[in-house]
């Protein structure tokens, strides 16, 4: 996926595909720059399975500032072949081609078993009505914030594993900034005996929380500033996903050295920033100008903690800010290896793995 191209994919969802059936990809692709995307190809070991435009309405997403965003959705419906990967690439209007995702049809395949496992713990579970998750996913779509329990999850595995850490030994997960318990819910659904806690600073995301979805974690307020309530070295795996994005620089510190300070030996920090993509699309003038020299910028759109308090952190800059701890690996829009294979923890932002 180039720097260019804006891709989301809203499924089928890894537990949905049936090899050796068809399935309807559908999701959203535009350009960053000047070359508009006009399709969308799915092909397979050389061979093209389908294509269609992505022009179809998409008004969730027009308020980015990017032409075509509010008509830039794409359906195609194909015949899954078995044992091979699905490659879904973008076409601009230049004639350029780039592969924006590569469907692992084989894990699904090998994993079918849990993965319909996962699905159904995960049904099972209340999920939050469409307000609420429109507060922290941007939209409202509560079938497409369910699918993304499941999704977030596995691309957490895969992260991780990545990164050199083995999921299965995380016996203790904190999320910070945990809305209404999404991340969690998957971690749960893997294994009900992990010890979890979630905290967030918007205290009715929280009691959503408390409310539905007692068992799976205990739920906590935080404020804009740690410290949290928890001893030193106790956690295996800290999550902030999309919460260093809303906060000043100071305090992205302060937040990650609090991090440093909750993680057991050996543990590790998954953290999502606002990368190259999200500053071509969203920074403009000075801001740009800010992030062109330093790799960083700040845009305070609204109070800290807010959704239009936003930051965006260049590669560079990142390793930077995580120079307290031992390694940092960094997965551009989640990818770790090239085109993404999962569903992304938090759109289209970069995920960083750390280690204590």
């Amino acid at each position: 996926m180039t720097e260019t191209a804006v891709f989301l994919l809203d499924g089928p969802g890894y537990a949905e595909i049936r090899p050796g059936g068809r399935a309807v990809f559908r999701g959203i692709a535009l350009a960053a720059g000047d070359d508009p995307v006009v399709e969308v190809v799915a092909s397979s070991a050389g061979r093209t399975l389908g294509r269609a435009p992505a022009n179809g309405p998409s008004p969730e997403i027009s308020w980015v500032p990017l032409a075509a965003s509010a008509a830039c959705r794409f359906t195609l419906d194909v015949s899954v072949p078995q044992g091979a990967v699905v490659d879904l690439s973008v076409r601009h209007a230049s004639g350029a081609e780039t592969t924006a995702f590569r469907y692992d049809v084989p894990f699904a395949e090998r994993e079918a078993e849990r993965l319909r496992m996962l699905a159904a713990r995960i049904e099972a579970m209340p999920v939050p009505a469409s307000d609420l998750v429109a507060v922290t996913q941007g939209g409202g779509d509560v079938e497409v914030y369910r699918r993304s329990i499941l999704e977030s999850f596995l691309a957490m595995e895969l992260q991780l594993r990545a990164a050199g850490a083995d999921p299965a030994g995380v016996r203790s997960v904190l999320d910070i900034g945990c809305g209404t318990g999404r991340l969690l819910a998957g971690w749960h659904a893997d294994d009900p005996g992990r010890r979890l806690v979630g905290t967030d600073l918007n205290p009715d995301l929280i009691a959503w929380a408390r409310t539905h979805l007692p068992a799976v974690a205990a739920w906590e307020v935080n404020g804009l500033h740690p410290p949290l309530p928890h001893p030193d070295g106790t956690v295996d795996l800290v999550v902030l996903s999309s919460v260093l994005t809303h906060v000043s620089l100071a305090n992205q510190r302060a937040w990650l050295a609090e991090v440093r300070r909750l993680l057991a030996p050996g543990g590790r920090a998954l953290v999502t920033l606002h990368g190259t993509v999200y500053a071509s699309v969203f920074l403009r003038g000075a801001d740009a100008a800010r992030w062109a020299d330093t790799g960083y910028a700040e845009v305070a759109g609204a109070a800290e903690g807010a959704n239009a308090y936003t930051s965006f952190h260049s590669e560079s800059f990142a390793r930077a800010l995580f120079a307290e701890f031992s390694s940092a690996v960094f997965f551009p829009r989640g990818a770790a290896d090239g085109a993404p294979r999962r569903f992304p923890v938090a759109s289209l932002q970069d995920v960083y793995v750390l280690a204590r």
